[in-house]
C-alpha cells in the first residue's frame, strides 16, 4: 500500500484500481493510528473519508504513508464474546441493541468501571485519570473529556455523534445488520433478539444499557447533569434531544429504529 517507492513496478502498481478489501485495510491502519494517538478525531475522519473515496493505491499509500509499519489493525484481541449465533464485538453489539447512544454509554461505563475514567457522584463530572484506548470509541470518550473534565450527559453527546462510533454502524451496515437509513435489517432484527433473550455476560451493557449497569452507578447515570449554566457544560452546538433539560438518561428516546428508548 506504500507509494513512496520510484521504480517502475512500484510506479505502475500506483496507477492500479483498488478494492473494497484494500480500502477496508487501509481504515484499519488509520483505526490503530487513531486508538494510539497518532491521528486527532478531525484527521481520522478526514482520512477516512478520502480513503473511502480514493481509486488507485497511489491514494491509499499518501493517506497511510505517514504511519509507521509496526500499527496494526484497531481491533482488540479479546474481551469480545463470539455468541450468541454470530461473533459481535462489544460496541457493535451496543449499536445493535440501541443505536450511537448505546455505544457511548457502553464506552462510558466500561472505562469506569476498569479504572481509565472516573464519573463523579456529585458534580456528574467525567475526569480522565489513564490516558489509554483500545479502540477509536474509547479514544472519543478521552477526547470528549480534556482535563479537567466535562459533564457526563455532553460526554455522551459528544461520544454518541462522533465518527468512530459511525464506523461501528458502518461495519453492521458491511454486515448486513443495519440498513441503509440506520435501520435493522431482518438479520439484525433477530439477532438482537437473540442477544435479549439470553444476554451474554460480557455484553450486558451494550445489551441492557444502564439496566445492566450495578444500582449505585446506575443512580449516577440517572441523575440530572448540573445546570446548563455550569462551567462543565459548554454551550451547545445544536437543538433538540441532546439539551440538557434534567431527564434521566436511561429515558430519552434514542431515535433509533427497531429498538425501544433506551441507553
Amino acid at each position: 500500500m506504500t507509494a513512496g517507492r520510484e521504480d517502475g513496478t512500484a510506479g505502475a502498481r500506483g496507477r492500479l484500481r483498488t478494492s473494497q478489501a484494500d480500502r477496508e485495510q487501509a481504515i484499519d491502519v488509520l483505526k490503530a493510528a487513531f486508538v494510539q494517538g497518532r491521528l486527532t478525531k478531525d484527521e481520522f475522519s478526514l482520512r477516512v473519508g478520502q480513503v473511502i473515496a480514493s481509486r488507485t493505491y497511489a491514494d491509499l499509500g499518501a493517506l497511510t504513508a505517514d504511519i509507521p509499519d509496526r500499527v496494526t489493525s484497531a481491533q482488540p484481541p479479546a474481551g469480545h464474546a463470539p455468541e450468541p449465533g454470530r461473533a459481535l464485538r462489544l460496541y457493535e453489539a451496543a449499536y445493535l441493541c440501541g443505536g450511537p447512544r448505546r455505544v457511548a454509554l457502553t464506552a462510558v461505563v466500561t472505562m469506569h468501571q476498569d479504572g481509565r475514567i472516573k464519573i463523579s457522584p456529585a458534580r456528574h463530572r467525567v475526569v480522565v485519570t489513564r490516558d489509554e484506548a483500545n479502540q477509536p470509541v474509547e479514544r472519543a470518550v478521552l477526547d470528549a473529556a480534556p482535563w479537567p473534565g466535562m459533564g457526563l450527559g455532553y460526554v455522551l453527546d459528544e461520544v454518541a455523534g462522533s465518527a468512530a462510533v459511525d464506523l461501528v454502524g458502518d461495519e453492521l451496515r458491511r454486515r448486513g445488520l443495519l440498513g441503509k437509513h440506520s435501520h435493522l435489517t431482518a438479520a439484525g432484527r433477530e439477532l438482537r433478539d437473540e442477544l435479549q433473550e439470553k444476554v451474554p455476560e460480557g455484553l450486558r451493557i451494550a445489551v441492557l444499557g444502564t439496566s445492566g449497569v450495578d444500582s449505585e452507578l446506575r443512580k449516577v447515570l440517572n441523575a440530572p447533569d448540573p445546570p446548563p449554566g455550569s462551567t462543565l457544560i459548554p454551550k451547545r452546538r445544536d437543538k433538540g434531544e441532546h439539551a440538557h433539560d434534567g431527564t434521566p438518561l436511561d429515558s430519552n428516546v434514542s431515535g433509533y429504529p427497531g429498538v425501544p428508548g433506551r441507553w
